[in-house]
């Protein structure tokens, strides 16, 4: 996948972005904001590298095709469609044109079992039916200064924490969960650690692939 050589792109600045004045802020869309900062810097790395490689897919962030019924997700609660996907990887605009990524991004200060359900119940959605996308990608980053006592998000825990979300989509072979971490070395490259969402539901003891 040139994703991930793409997530090794992006610099530690857009992880970071306003890191220290999240815990103040009190607009709740402000986790949003940063995670749009990151999303669009990988939408950069990611399309350059399709370039180079003269790749025939196209990268759009947060798209609608032909087909909105399949394509969009109706939020029960408020009679409303839901957010498109953050970055989709695919042939054009038409609902059967090579269908490759879905991926949606998470900021892990921002991870709940009610958010990361809404993400995962898309990108089972988008993974599924007559025109599927291959893969669908959970992506979720996380800045680890020399200060913080653990991690917010860790993905051997990812069974434990978020159980009912493992039962309830982990016979979807096509989910990816990826997690991002940067340290504090502005030239370092961040780790990435990932699984699918089935090997996370049937593995008592979890090792992620790291990439």
């Amino acid at each position: 996948f040139l994703f991930f050589a793409a997530l090794k792109k992006v610099p530690l600045k857009y992880a970071k972005y306003l890191h220290d004045r999240e815990k103040e802020s009190k607009d709740a869309n402000f986790g949003m904001h940063c995670e749009r900062v990151f999303a669009y810097e990988l939408y950069r790395q990611w399309a350059n590298l399709l370039d180079v490689y003269n790749s025939p897919f196209i990268l759009n962030g947060e798209p609608s095709k032909n087909v909105d019924n399949f394509y969009t997700i109706k939020n029960e609660e408020t009679n409303e469609r839901d957010k498109y996907p953050d970055l989709v990887l695919h042939k054009g605009q038409d609902a059967k044109d090579g269908n490759e990524i879905v991926c949606e991004i998470k900021k892990s200060t921002k991870v709940t079992n009610d958010n990361l359900k809404t993400d995962i119940d898309k990108l089972n959605k988008f993974t599924s039916g007559e025109n599927h996308y291959t893969w669908g990608i959970q992506l979720i980053y996380e800045y680890k200064s020399q200060c913080s006592e653990k991690p917010t998000f860790d993905l051997s825990m990812f069974k434990e924490k978020y159980g009912s979300i493992c039962s309830e989509y982990g016979d979807n072979k096509r989910i990816l969960i990826v997690y991002l971490e940067y340290g504090e070395d502005e030239n370092a490259k961040p780790e990435i650690r990932l699984d699918s969402l089935t090997n996370i539901k049937k593995k008592k003891k979890h090792e992620a692939f790291t990439f």
